[in-house]
């Protein structure tokens, strides 16, 4: 399973991340309030709900969005998380593996992302199925709380932010 996903969906699919570009997109609309991440987004957001408020509403405590594990992946992807060091072998996990799908997508898997005030300065924290995660793609981060400021993650997502750098029109879109 871990060959399936990876390969399949998540970072060894040359277009795995791109899938996840448009949940990153309405991610950011939600942490920053901002409707432009949403706006912007020529990948496969639904322009016509996000660009709603009724149907895209900001400004809320608590969203729930939720979908099939391959979709996890490529979000993982899209967003830097979960990123081995090197590809997966066909010959076997090897030791100190990052990429292991029966921890990032057991039946009822969940990605959980925070924004957490502390102060005047917002955090984002991100959970995958209850285990932390060490965001080392986002600059600054803290290594034991796994606190990214917002500013420092809105930042880490430019390939989400630049609709997938190109990769989107590979798709035959």
């Amino acid at each position: 399973m871990d060959l399936d996903k990876y390969y399949g969906n998540g970072y060894g699919q040359p277009l795995g991340a791109v899938q996840g570009v448009g949940y990153v997109n309405e991610l950011l609309a939600r942490l920053t309030n901002q409707r432009a991440y949403v706006l912007n987004d020529q990948t496969q957001v639904n322009s016509t709900l996000d660009a709603s408020a009724t149907t895209f509403p900001l400004g809320r405590k608590l969203y729930a969005d939720f979908t099939h594990d391959n979709q996890i992946t490529s979000i993982l992807a899209a967003m830097g998380l979960k990123k081995d060091p090197s590809a997966l072998a066909a010959t076997g996990p090897r030791s100190g593996q990052v990429w292991v799908t029966s921890e990032i997508v057991p039946f009822g898997g969940n990605l959980v992302t925070e924004l957490v005030t502390c102060g005047k300065k917002d955090y984002v924290r991100m959970l995958i199925n209850d285990e932390l995660q060490i965001p080392t793609f986002c600059e600054g981060h803290d290594k034991k709380t796994g606190l990214c400021g917002l500013a420092q993650f809105v930042a880490s997502q430019e390939y989400s932010t630049a609709n997938g750098q190109g990769d989107y029109a590979k798709c035959g879109n």
